[in-house]
């Protein structure tokens, strides 16, 4: 083997080892470059759903509540009828009764207590008051009844016959109350002051 071919091992093969070398770490940073991006990207999803689960225990699945109306003179269905609830934030709720007047409002959120109206033309305004509801509760709040308002005259005096004026008059459903001893106290569905003659319209 002459000198010349003897210098040109001696130099192109420790040049072609370094070359290897060199290739074989870069490759390896980049195979860890990815790996190291896709456990990135792992873990940020994983946070994600983290969080989302989080919120879902925290707000839990909304709460339905049920019911219907009917005329009080010949007990009949009342169909397209409005009905609210209020007390939900950040607005009232609104639906209408279907043909057999029933409604149904499947988004109320939980917590309360939040009130049910209906308000119908020359009847009185019915109100279910004292709703408080549980994640995912379903509440069937029963019948409400429309029927002609009726004025009701209450004249508050003392036992010297004085008026009172001032005085808080509260008026209840029927049976709205319960003789339960921890039972909660009911909820007045009208509330009027008396003048200063002692009466409350």
């Amino acid at each position: 083997m002459s000198r010349q071919v003897r210098v040109l091992l001696t130099v192109v093969v420790p040049l072609l080892l370094l070359v290897g070398a060199g290739l074989w770490f870069v490759a390896g940073d980049g195979g860890g470059a990815v790996d190291g991006h896709s456990d990135t990207a792992a873990r940020a999803k994983r946070a994600e759903e983290s969080q989302r689960a989080a919120s879902r225990r925290r707000f839990g699945a909304p709460a339905k509540v049920s019911g219907e109306v009917r005329r009080a003179s010949d007990r009949q269905p009342v169909p397209g009828q409005r009905v609210t609830i209020e007390g939900v934030q950040p607005a009232a709720l609104e639906t209408e009764t279907d043909a057999r007047g029933a409604f149904e409002f499947a988004q109320v959120p939980h917590g309360g207590p939040y009130e049910v109206v209906v308000a119908a033309a020359g009847c009185a305004e019915v109100k279910a008051p004292g709703i408080s509801l549980k994640r995912g509760e379903s509440r069937d709040v029963g019948t409400l009844w429309l029927a002609p308002a009726i004025p009701v005259v209450v004249v508050v005096r003392s036992f010297s016959g004085e008026p009172i004026g001032g005085a808080t008059v509260e008026a209840f459903r029927a049976g709205s109350g319960s003789s339960a001893f921890d039972a909660p106290a009911p909820i007045p569905t009208r509330t009027a002051k008396t003048g200063g003659d002692g009466i409350a319209r």
